[in-house]
């Protein structure tokens, strides 16, 4: 019996990601526009003269980031639940930081599209973009990063999940149960078959539609495949990932927590304390923030 070489058509491989690609970019001039509405809060936060109390009047005008804002003054995490009824009040509570990074995950929030389909869980999807958001903020912080936010890069990185499940539902119904019946099942790369792109290439094309940084751009799109050639913020966002996968876990030494890393650990130089560090915080803070949702 002959057997035939099977070959892979490369031609039919190419056309389908063209053709992907184009659907995708028509798709991302129909998703919601950033909230430049919220860009003058945001802007408070990095004024020399800061103003807690002219803060609070901006904030306590945007209904949508004030109720989230006490929503997370008053949960348990705090130990005053049911106390805090006014934007300076709750300022004052959780501070500065994490009031900046409620703004903006209602700013990244508020582009969720109408009708979603019931497949896209919302809960699960901003948790673990929190997690992500407060691990790259650690990270940045620690390793100085200037020239880009890391909690909005964060915050943003699976941004093109949403427009998979907005304009394409029936692919990422399909791609979610291929995932659910097999661990071993990647949705980067069904989305990569199916689709002919993935969420990180949609989420890096709205994010330039949104004019964002360079760098900020390039980390969402590569953040599933770092490189060193790559802006830091890439890794960042990749560690973060990993990291916030993993607190839900409790009781795991340096050397787990490096070991789930995996190759991106060698990436950073931390010691043994700061890995725990970085772990503790993200689990605390994502905790807080999650109170939000």
């Amino acid at each position: 019996m002959e057997v035939k070489e099977q070959k892979i058509n490369v031609q039919d491989a190419s056309s389908r990601r063209d053709t992907g690609l184009q659907q995708m970019l028509e798709s991302v001039t129909q998703f919601p526009p950033w909230p430049s509405a919220l860009g003058k809060i945001l802007a408070e936060f990095d004024r020399e003269d800061l103003d807690s109390s002219r803060l609070a009047q901006m904030i306590s005008r945007e209904v949508a980031i004030l109720s989230k804002l006490l929503r997370v003054a008053n949960s348990p995490f705090y130990g005053v639940s049911g106390n805090i009824a006014n934007a300076l009040q709750a300022i004052n509570t959780i501070g500065l930081s994490n009031t900046r990074s409620i703004v903006l995950a209602v700013a990244v929030m508020s582009t969720l599209p109408p009708n979603i389909p019931r497949e896209f869980d919302q809960q699960a999807f901003w948790q673990e973009a929190i997690g992500v958001a407060v691990a790259a903020e650690w990270l940045g912080r620690r390793f100085a990063l200037k020239d880009c936010d890391p909690f909005t890069a964060g915050m943003l990185h699976d941004i093109g999940k949403i427009l998979i499940a907005f304009k394409f539902p029936k692919h990422y119904a399909a791609i979610q149960q291929a995932v659910a019946l097999d661990p071993q099942a990647k949705a980067f790369d069904l989305e990569q078959a199916q689709l002919g792109f993935t969420h990180a290439e949609a989420g890096a094309a709205i994010a330039e539609q949104w004019n964002f940084p360079a760098a900020l751009i390039e980390g969402i799109c590569w953040h599933h495949t770092p490189s060193p050639t790559h802006h830091p913020l890439t890794t960042m966002l990749a560690i973060g990932n990993k990291i916030a996968r993993l607190c839900h876990v409790e009781g795991l030494s340096s050397d787990a927590i490096r070991t789930a890393v995996g190759d991106l650990a060698g990436e950073f130089t931390l010691k043994d304390s700061e890995w725990q560090a970085l772990l503790n915080s993200t689990r605390t803070q994502s905790a807080a923030l999650g109170a939000m949702l």
